[in-house]
């Protein structure tokens, strides 16, 4: 027996008997092409089905949309065009006259996307066919290859890039930004003498050639091929390394290298903001690798010496161990310009001298950064300023710079008319020998102090 209660649910009364579970299946084929599924699911009742309620679903069938995607301004086709069922993985593309089939109902929402236009999106409301306009966008073409001297951003381009955190490089407490890269961008070596100030080299692809391998900066748009031991890294508000060939299709040979493009911080819209930074550490030089060098009596061994070592290596004529308290005696010492008076009395430092202990000291670094940023609807500027003192780990050494920067503004003639400037201003100072901000690699080269550590006799005295 079947009563209906209402337009979704039926009362099946069943006067039968079950032991257990059941579930009622039903099907019913309706006008219109539509399928009626029903259920009716209860339990025993001692024995008895009492009441089972029969609910009924409706699932539509789908039918072919069709439609036609055109450019809002010009009234014609666009072809490629991505047309997708929100909340379904179906879709399709247009044809080359901006027309597409797709499989859906009458409600749904299709997404309609295409590079370099706006999205939209479209609700079926009826069997008719859809006509579709797309407006261009221009934010949409960061999405493809606009690059230049002006903007580079990593998805612009196909090639491999590395993006460098620049909050991490102000942790490193290095006079070179460059310095700073060493161990953060993958696939760039950075090889540093250890030279207070000093630019390491950068290599992007490895040795290209026996003369420059440097990779070509581009600062602000701007390219440049030196060494950067005057920029304030503090300064930096990002930083990109263009590793593979295809950066040559943009600067030229000139990227042969690779390039490293850096940006520099800009005013920005809002209250001034002031900041200042302060570090103040020490370089310690790693002693323990230091070479443990010969004794004074073993080189003198070497020379099949099997005296021991003399007190005196020199007195005038007389050296070694035919020296005599006499010819020692220091009041006949004269440090003289002609060769007559002249006589020299050189005592054996039996000891020894550790020239490399000798050469090298605890260096301190310190760093004073100032900057303000700020602006308004018409106007912006970042300025900064700032001190690096850092010495050297070998004995009178040292490096300096000053610098000032300023990065402003303005507009005008609502925005029609821009203007301002973006300068800087570095002097740098390095003192000491190897010291040379633009060359690496002769604070620790064979003319180097740490060189002659090798050659210099430790029997002879240190003197600082």
């Amino acid at each position: 027996m079947m009563k209906k209660a209402d337009k979704n649910c039926f009362d099946l009364i069943l006067h039968q008997k079950f032991n257990t579970r059941f579930l009622l299946m039903s099907s019913l084929l309706v006008g219109g092409g539509m399928t009626t599924h029903g259920f009716a699911s209860g339990l025993t009742n001692h024995g008895k089905v009492e009441v089972v309620s029969l609910m009924k679903t409706k699932s539509v069938q789908q039918t072919p949309i069709k439609g036609v995607v055109k450019d809002a301004s010009t009234g014609q086709g666009i072809t490629g065009v991505s047309v997708k069922v929100k909340g379904s993985s179906t879709g399709t593309s247009t044809d080359e006259n901006g027309a597409f089939t797709i499989q859906g109902k009458v409600g749904d929402v299709l997404i309609v996307s295409y590079i370099g236009y706006k999205s939209t999106e479209v609700t079926v409301s009826s069997k008719a066919d859809l006509a579709i306009s797309l407006t261009a966008s221009q934010d949409a073409l960061e999405e493809v290859v606009v690059t230049g001297y002006s903007t580079q951003r990593k998805k612009d381009l196909t090639g491999s890039v590395a993006v460098v955190n620049t909050d991490q490089l102000k942790t490193t407490p290095a006079a070179s930004a460059v310095e700073s890269l060493q161990g953060r961008a993958t696939g760039v070596q950075v090889v540093t003498d250890g030279a207070p100030g000093s630019t390491p080299q950068i290599k992007i692809r490895g040795y290209s050639t026996i003369n420059n391998n440097e990779p070509l900066y581009v600062i602000d748009g701007v390219p440049f091929e030196g060494k950067l031991s005057w920029l304030n890294q503090n300064d930096i508000e990002t930083m990109q390394v263009l590793k593979d060939a295809s950066a040559a299709s943009i600067y030229g040979s000139r990227a042969n290298n690779g390039v490293v493009i850096i940006t520099t911080k800009s005013g920005k819209s809002g209250k001034p903001q002031i900041n200042f930074d302060a570090y103040y550490g020490v370089q310690v030089p790693n002693s323990g690798r230091f070479p443990k060098m010969l004794s004074p009596q073993q080189i003198y061994n070497l020379n099949d010496n099997k005296d021991p070592l003399p007190d005196y290596l020199l007195a005038g004529d007389v050296s070694g161990n035919k020296v005599t308290p006499a010819d020692a005696d220091m009041s006949k010492y004269n440090y003289a310009d002609n060769k007559e008076e002249f006589y020299q009395i050189t005592k054996a430092n039996k000891a020894g001298t550790n020239w490399f202990k000798e050469l090298s000291q605890n260096a301190p670094t310190q760093s004073y950064q100032l900057n303000t940023v700020g602006g308004g609807e018409n106007a912006s500027y970042a300025v900064s300023g700032g001190y690096l003192g850092q010495k050297g780990t070998v004995i009178h050494t040292g490096f300096e710079r000053f610098n000032v920067r300023s990065n402003t503004n303005f507009s005008a003639f609502n925005k029609k008319l821009r203007f301002g400037e973006n300068m800087q201003y570095s002097m740098t100072k390095g003192h000491g020998v190897g010291v040379n901000t633009n060359t690496a690699g002769d604070y620790i080269g064979e003319g180097s102090a740490i060189g002659f550590a090798y050659r210099i006799k430790n029997i002879n005295s240190g003197i600082r």
